[in-house]
């Protein structure tokens, strides 16, 4: 990606080329369902809705790279990598996210920040 960066930066940063943002969004959609079917109990029901998951995932990662190459990649695609494989295994930590932010249970401690 990096070396193409420039026409990467085109096709998805452009609002005139929401069909290539569509076709991707869609490709990596049908991938992680297949990376679920394959790696998931037969019997196992998701926690949260499979369509929700992917929409979610293909939502942060896509808004991600894009944002990456407005940014003018000041970060090699190597980190990249590395800092969204942290943020997801994070989803399943303890540590305090920036998805707490929605939780009512961290209400009163921001009427502290106010």
């Amino acid at each position: 990606m990096e070396s193409e960066a420039d026409i990467f930066d085109v096709l998805l940063n452009n609002e005139r080329n929401d069909f290539f943002y569509e076709q991707l969004y869609d490709r990596l959609s049908e991938q992680l369902s297949r990376f679920y079917t394959v790696m998931a109990e037969s019997d196992e029901q998701p926690k949260v809705p499979l369509n929700l998951q992917i929409s979610f995932i293909d939502s942060a990662l896509l808004g991600l790279i894009s944002h990456w190459l407005k940014d003018g990649m000041i970060y090699t695609s190597r980190y990249m990598t590395q800092s969204v494989g942290k943020m997801l295994d994070q989803l399943d930590s303890n540590n305090i996210l920036l998805l707490d932010f929605f939780s009512h249970e961290t209400e009163p401690a921001l009427q502290d920040i106010q």
